[in-house]
């Protein structure tokens, strides 16, 4: 990927996602956009895709952190708010 960017002349990428696959049931985690539901794993994962980004000097920003990946909504079609249901285990990556 990064690659690609570099030989097509970009050098920002909208990514990684480092949110938690913590709701299976979240379309995040559907189109299996996260690295892991467990915070060491997505951390270590979104390090080396930014390592490997800026290895091409692309730059790189982390998404839908944090607790996008708990929530029920689609944040594309209307708020997705976890003010009641993110947990700190979130906070990690």
């Amino acid at each position: 990927m990064a690659a690609t960017l570099e030989h097509d002349g970009f050098n920002f990428k909208l990514a990684p996602v480092v949110d938690l696959s913590v709701n299976a049931n979240n379309f995040i985690a559907k189109k299996g956009r996260t690295f892991s539901a467990h915070p060491h794993k997505a951390a270590k994962h979104a390090a080396a895709f930014i390592d490997a980004h800026w290895q091409r000097n692309i730059l790189t920003s982390l998404k839908y952190f944090p607790s996008h990946g708990r929530s029920r909504a689609d944040s594309h079609k209307g708020l997705a708010d976890v003010t009641n249901t993110w947990s700190r285990i979130e906070l990690e990556p």
